[in-house]
């Protein structure tokens, strides 16, 4: 028999004999409906005991049938009664009906199976941690598999031709000291000679190539030249002025020519090298073919000053072209006859005219990236040449113009004036993105700007190169304005070009 308590328990309500009102009515009339046919016993408010059987819940009133008045002495059998749940004191039941039986004993097969599963999943997790504690031997695992064994059954087995298998399979392992190289690019460079006979010039001695448009003049105030870490605006000289300093160099201080023209080589070389991007460029490791170079060289000290430049050059991996004007071998001065001929057994390519320049320049795979302009220099003016000198350093300006290439002039660009900076009767000058002046700026590069001039800030890039002459030089006459510490511990400085007021 379930007493009220277990009869309130099952159905949710919590364990206690004495309830609310409301909450006795409301949590037993809600679960009251599974109990529908079971015969319970019934303690009202006003202690009147009823027992019967439940045949229906409807708005929280339970309908009783076979209803018995345990009151009354005779205990006879009653009309049906509806009990409100309100009334309701205590609640018994005597017996269940089937359905509610069957549904008691599902719910305790399904308790004691899940009970059991617990059991089990905690046997299986002991079971496993007392596995875990075990130290795995490795190296007795490891014995227990003949490996040569397996690799042998299994080669044995193999039937498949090698030639059939993936290229992975087939890679060669140890190359040899030829295979597996990334080659680097050639070209005929290797073969060519340099030039000793030039080609006849045309008879009618004017350029086979065309003049470039000029573009007119703009109109410039005054500029100066400045230090790149100075305030102050540096003196320039004239080439009278900058004659003098070499002279009294060699003659007076003893200092060889061939000295000074290594201080220039050096200096200028260290130029090109950064313009061309560094010496990376010229690393033997590097596959791509080294920069190439062409040198125009005038027969004066400039030309002589490009050939030892080139001849640095060519020393540590450049491609250098030299072009000569002068055709004539009798008729070199000493420096570029002398300088020519150690350029070409450093293995510099030496041509007398455009067109063994071009030829040779077409047979090479690697393009032109740099010229270095010694046609003319501080001394000497173009329009001072004649004949197939005249005509060869006209031509290769024009020729050079048309090509995309940076420039660099040394002291002031070809076919201007070294003083004044006026052009050459042709109207044609090299259209340099670097100028260098050797020892000290010309005038004629600051002139280049002034009211007229050909060149606008912005045009060229300006370099100061030391020529390394003695520094008492600047205690004399006119060059005592020059006494100044301009390089310091460096071998060029940057110039820039400042607008004067």
């Amino acid at each position: 028999m379930f007493v009220a308590k277990d009869l309130l328990n099952f159905i949710g309500v919590p364990k206690t004999h004495s309830y609310p009102q409301a909450n006795c009515c409301n949590s037993f009339y809600l679960k009251m409906s599974q109990f529908l046919g079971s015969t319970v016993l019934l303690v009202l408010k006003n202690n009147r005991r009823l027992q019967g059987k439940i045949d229906a819940v409807d708005n929280k009133v339970a309908s009783l049938s076979a209803v018995v008045d345990l009151n009354a002495d005779a205990r006879q059998p009653i009309p049906d009664q509806k009990i409100h749940g309100k009334d309701i004191a205590k609640l018994e039941v005597l017996s269940l009906c089937d359905r509610v039986l069957k549904s008691n004993e599902s719910k305790k097969n399904k308790n004691k199976k899940k009970s059991k599963a617990k059991k089990d999943d905690n046997d299986i997790a002991w079971n496993g941690d007392e596995k875990l504690n075990e130290e795995f031997d490795f190296q007795s695992n490891l014995d227990k598999f003949d490996k040569e064994s397996v690799f042998r059954e299994l080669s044995a087995q193999d039937n498949i031709d090698p030639n059939l298998r993936l290229a992975g399979h087939n890679k060669k392992v140890n190359y040899d000291h030829n295979e597996m190289v990334v080659k680097k690019e050639t070209d005929t460079w290797d073969n060519q000679q340099s030039i000793s006979t030039p080609i006849a010039p045309s008879r009618s001695g004017t350029s086979t190539f065309p003049h470039l448009p000029r573009q007119s003049s703009i109109r410039q105030q005054s500029f100066g030249i400045q230090l790149t870490d100075g305030a102050n605006l540096l003196p320039t000289c004239s080439p009278v002025q900058l004659l003098e300093m070499e002279r009294i160099t060699v003659d007076e201080y003893k200092v060889p020519i061939e000295t000074l023209l290594e201080n220039v080589a050096i200096n200028v070389s260290s130029i090109v090298i950064k313009s061309l991007g560094g010496y990376a460029r010229f690393d033997q490791t590097n596959h791509n073919l080294p920069p190439l170079v062409l040198l125009l060289v005038g027969n004066n000290r400039s030309g002589a000053r490009v050939l030892s430049v080139g001849r640095r050059l060519v020393n540590i991996g450049a491609r250098c072209v030299a072009i000569l004007t002068n055709t004539n071998s009798d008729e070199l001065i000493d420096s570029v006859k002398r300088q020519s001929t150690i350029f070409t057994k450093f293995g510099g390519r030496l041509v007398h005219d455009i067109n063994q320049l071009t030829v040779l320049l077409d047979s090479l795979q690697s393009p032109l990236e740099f010229v270095i302009d010694g046609l003319q220099g501080y001394d000497n003016h173009l329009d001072d040449l004649f004949g197939v000198e005249l005509t060869t350093s006209n031509s290769l300006i024009e020729w050079v113009n048309q090509q995309y290439v940076n420039v660099l002039s040394l002291d002031i660009p070809s076919g201007l004036e070294p003083s004044s900076a006026h052009m050459n009767s042709e109207n044609a000058f090299l259209q340099s993105k670097f100028i260098v002046s050797v020892g000290l700026p010309l005038n004629g590069v600051l002139n280049a700007y002034k009211e007229g001039g050909v060149l606008t800030p912005g045009d060229s890039i300006h370099y100061l190169v030391d020529l390394s002459v003695p520094r008492a030089i600047f205690k004399k006459g006119s060059l005592r304005k020059f006494d100044r510490d301009w390089f310091e511990d460096k071998g060029f400085i940057e110039l820039f070009i400042k607008q004067t007021i």
